[in-house]
């Protein structure tokens, strides 16, 4: 009765406009659970998220995925909707590994990513003396990985319900050590889609022009005990130069052509313009060059800059 009472206010103060406004984005402040479960992607893909849980359960124990996440000062409704996203997976074989390097003023990361882990045991967490950098506190999570393979998540992004379940399946079939899926970029809620990105299967001399690759990608754990850490030296780029070294270790390259990964984009995202992080760049010619350098393959590394 107080809203109904509210909205007349609005109503006869602001005009019908305003409170047509007002009225839609109350509408849409839904709880993120019920959204999440009922988002686009679910909807059109009903049957085959009834196959997939039917799979998963096919394989019996299936292999232990390890998710490492590194925090940084992350944003408390990203970081309860991002751990929602892992907890809510089809597929219960998983570890989520949280390495906290945010500074004294967002204690409450520290907080919340304690209280998830204390009602779930999957959940591990970290708390960081200080920042370490991108590399360095995903390094931290990767050491409290103990899975059998291994998930590259950010802090405020989501997984589709069915990822784990899509990638244990091919890693059963296929034997992969290296999977990506296809991926889609939103705002505020993960049914405002703004772009979906199709990607091809594996192309060498495509991920030597850009990081197609991105998300969602999962490597066998005994591949990143091989390759080691990320290194700090490609911070902002630290994916790419990761995924390079991957590949050329990797015995068994699989895309999954199915959105399992939801970026999310914000003011400070490189999902919403390269420009944010301008770093990123040089961190990407770096690791490129390095890259050729360790296949014994000639040629120069430049940025492809328009005007």
């Amino acid at each position: 009765m107080n809203q109904l009472h509210r909205l007349w206010e609005i109503l006869v103060m602001q005009g019908p406009r305003i409170a047509w406004l007002k009225l839609i984005n109350r509408l849409r402040r839904v709880n993120y659970n019920r959204l999440f479960r009922n988002s686009l992607h679910q909807q059109a893909q009903a049957p085959v998220l009834r196959a997939q849980i039917l799979k998963a359960a096919a394989l019996g124990q299936g292999p232990l995925i390890s998710l490492v996440v590194p925090l940084f000062n992350t944003d408390p409704q990203h970081l309860a909707e991002m751990i929602a996203s892992v907890r809510h997976q089809n597929y219960p074989r998983w570890q989520l590994c949280l390495a906290d390097g945010s500074d004294a003023a967002h204690l409450a990361v520290g907080e919340a990513a304690r209280a998830e882990a204390a009602q779930d045991p999957r959940i591990s967490y970290l708390k960081l003396p200080e920042n370490l950098g991108i590399s360095g506190n995903t390094n931290a999570a990767l050491d409290l990985a103990t899975g059998d393979y291994i998930g590259l998540l950010d802090h405020d992004d989501l997984l589709a319900p069915d990822a784990l379940a899509e990638v244990a399946v091919v890693i059963h079939r296929q034997e992969a050590d290296l999977i990506y899926s296809d991926e889609l970029n939103f705002v505020g809620q993960p049914d405002h889609v703004q772009l979906i990105h199709y990607k091809p299967d594996f192309a060498p001399d495509n991920l030597r022009s850009n990081n197609y690759i991105c998300h969602f990608t999962v490597f066998a754990k005994a591949l990143a005990d091989q390759i080691g850490h990320f290194d700090s030296a490609c911070d902002g780029s630290q994916d790419y130069d990761y995924i390079l070294r991957l590949s050329e270790q990797a015995k068994k390259i699989v895309h999954i052509p199915k959105v399992l990964y939801y970026w999310r984009i914000h003011s400070q995202s490189v999902a919403s313009n390269i420009s944010v992080k301008p770093y990123c760049l040089d961190a990407a010619l770096l690791a490129l060059q390095n890259h050729l350098q360790r296949q014994g393959l000639p040629g120069s590394v430049e940025n492809n800059k328009i005007g």
